[in-house]
């Protein structure tokens, strides 16, 4: 799965972020309390303060995903899931909410849910660029190349804001590279995107996968650990990643695993 730094902006800058002190509301209160806990890493609190959320307002939605969120960096992919479902069940035309419930079912290996969660998402908005993303990695993995490289390109094609994803078209141009086993390239577009943004999880699993498919273990450990320190949720996709093959069966790769 991953997350793009877009998303946790779309999340966490959200009303309760926004409003004063003075304007909000008793929840949306709690739910900006719940957001400074989730940017200091203090998910336990984060959770706390959402779940107060739900208990004045079971309806709402954000806060159903800023739990999914949080528990899904915290490797707890069922409960996020659970969290992401209730957000859909109240708002089933949010593009967030569609994007996150479809990326943590690709985390747990279950790519027919995350593909047609992907997918209801871009009938909605055909131009909506993180499910383009989301749905081109999936494909790439299951070997559907040209539905790799449409939903890629796609993806690249549409503007996004510079100073909010600058790494954005590395990105997609490294998935791009990655489908057509341009290997090197691929690597130097990631490794772009690492220097931007080198506080997210998904951004050194892709330079997991490159390594992995070059056969550089040692390479390949180091980032995945870098991963697991920063998004739990990709320990549990990391043993059936197709992309891992190369060093799964390494001692260094199951002493990683049991490290966590």
């Amino acid at each position: 799965m991953k997350v793009l730094k877009i998303v946790l902006l779309v999340i966490f800058i959200s009303l309760g972020c926004l409003l004063s002190a003075d304007s909000e509301t008793k929840a949306e209160r709690h739910l900006r309390r719940g957001n400074e806990h989730y940017s200091q890493g203090e998910y336990e609190q984060a959770i706390d303060e959402y779940q107060r959320v739900i208990q004045i307002n079971p309806n709402y939605a954000l806060a159903y995903y800023n739990l999914g969120e949080t528990y899904r960096l915290k490797g707890k992919l069922d409960d996020a899931i659970v969290f992401f479902q209730k957000g859909v069940e109240i708002d089933p035309n949010n593009l967030l909410g569609l994007f996150l419930l479809g990326a943590c079912y690709k985390l747990q290996g279950e790519l027919d849910d995350a593909t047609s969660t992907l997918q209801q998402s871009i009938r909605i908005d055909p131009n909506f660029i993180m499910a383009h993303l989301g749905l081109g990695d999936i494909y790439r993995k299951q070997g559907k190349v040209e539905e790799a490289l449409v939903n890629f390109r796609q993806a690249m094609k549409t503007e996004v804001d510079p100073d909010m994803a600058p790494e954005w078209k590395n990105h997609c141009q490294g998935g791009i590279y990655l489908t057509q086993d341009k290997l090197d390239e691929a690597l130097s577009e990631f490794q772009q995107v690492v220097k931007v943004n080198p506080k997210e999880g998904y951004v050194h699993y892709s330079l997991v996968c490159v390594y992995s498919l070059k056969t550089e273990s040692k390479l390949a450990i180091e980032y995945l650990k870098k991963t697991f320190d920063l998004d739990k949720s990709f320990i549990e996709f990391s043993k059936t990643d197709p992309d891992l093959d190369n060093i799964r069966q390494t001692p260094e790769f199951q002493q990683l695993i049991d490290s966590y």
